[in-house]
């Protein structure tokens, strides 16, 4: 059953340069780019303004996370990105002063003993407890504990992740509450992690095509919310995107999101994208899956069925001539980053699920399913 979306918003040229991540909190969506910009959107109007931007690296950008939680008393919101030359760099909204302000992030202050280039960084918070991950190129995801006092970040290491692969590791997830993190290798590996003991439960490998010229690269790893009880992993196969499911209590592959065909309702070769899919992200409930590729393409799934209930596909001809004209003939439509939107951010959407992607054409798309609000 085909499940109907609509535009709500659309900001064309929103950075300078291809935009790789964005991230929702309840004030801001929040975007980084490789122009090397951090640029923080109102969520509080239909326009999506600009609220505040930041150069962080010129080298540029390439993923953005927060974290929302209330510490002391106070509501905290920490900005995590990565820059292409490996350094994370995490910021502090301050609500008093409305601005964005740097955190001071030392790993070797923090007790990491050796020089480290990172790649995808998370936060989770369990109760009383606060962690920031992050994969590294060399295959370990390095996990810190975070705390706050005098109203000061404090960031100290808890350990290591660790397989025994030193392929890059290319994506995380945590869910600490169920005491676990999964982190994807360029490899087409995934390694599943029992966060206390910071030991290895389970190795997920990926199912598609493989030959010398593809790796199958794990892009991009999702805990069902809730109870936690699915994983989904986004990797290469060849040329095209698959995503697979698994049982994390048992570590079992339990199938592959396909595209029916028109004639005999058959996946075509297991595969949820044409190109390869980027990103991936559950919806609160946990029943929807959204992803998002190299093809020009979000895909909404039904996640019991694996089924494709709705392709949005994106073009240029969505944004103003204006926009378009300051694109080059290299610029796309490909989606790079896709969340699910939770309900309650935007008062339009009432309990209607919504979407935002960003990607190649620099814009932020908006969207929510059509129906009663």
């Amino acid at each position: 059953m085909s499940v109907p979306y609509i535009s709500t918003a659309t900001v064309g040229s929103a950075h300078e340069s291809d935009i790789l991540g964005v991230c929702v909190t309840p004030k801001f969506t929040i975007t980084c780019s490789s122009d090397g910009y951090l640029k923080l959107w109102n969520n509080n109007n239909s326009d999506r303004t600009l609220h505040s931007k930041m150069l962080v690296d010129k080298v540029g950008l390439h993923h953005v996370e927060a974290l929302v939680e209330v510490i002391d008393m106070k509501k905290v919101l920490l900005i995590a990105t990565v820059s292409f030359s490996g350094k994370i760099y995490i910021y502090r909204f301050d609500y008093e002063s409305d601005e964005l302000k740097r955190v001071r992030f030392d790993p070797a202050e923090s007790g990491l003993t050796k020089k480290t280039a990172f790649w995808s960084p998370v936060f989770d918070t369990t109760a009383g407890l606060i962690i920031f991950a992050c994969t590294t190129v060399s295959g370990k995801a390095i996990i810190f504990d975070l705390t706050v006092e005098d109203d000061e970040i404090n960031f100290v290491l808890r350990g290591e992740l660790f397989a025994n692969d030193t392929s890059f590791a290319t994506c995380i997830c945590s869910d600490i509450n169920h005491n676990r993190l999964v982190v994807g290798h360029q490899n087409g590996n995934a390694y599943m992690y029992d966060f206390r003991q910071l030991i290895l439960t389970y190795t997920f490998e990926s199912f598609g095509l493989k030959n010398s010229k593809s790796l199958n690269i794990v892009r991009d790893v999702k805990f069902s919310p809730q109870n936690g009880e699915w994983l989904a992993i986004a990797h290469d196969s060849g040329p095209h995107g698959t995503i697979s499911l698994y049982d994390v209590k048992y570590g079992e592959y339990l199938g592959s999101f396909t595209v029916a065909t028109h004639s005999t309702n058959v996946g075509i070769g297991n595969f949820a994208h044409s190109k390869w899919c980027f990103s991936i992200s559950f919806n609160n409930q946990g029943d929807k899956l959204v992803s998002c590729g190299l093809d020009n393409t979000i895909r909404v799934w039904d996640v019991d069925s694996r089924t494709c209930l709705k392709t949005l596909r994106l073009n240029t001809t969505d944004l103003d001539d204006e926009e378009v004209s300051k694109l080059n003939d290299l610029d796309s439509s490909a989606c790079t980053s896709v969340r699910f939107v939770p309900h309650g951010i935007f008062p339009e959407d009432g309990q209607n699920d919504g979407l935002v992607a960003v990607g190649f054409d620099r814009s932020i798309r908006w969207f929510r399913e059509a129906g009663g609000i």
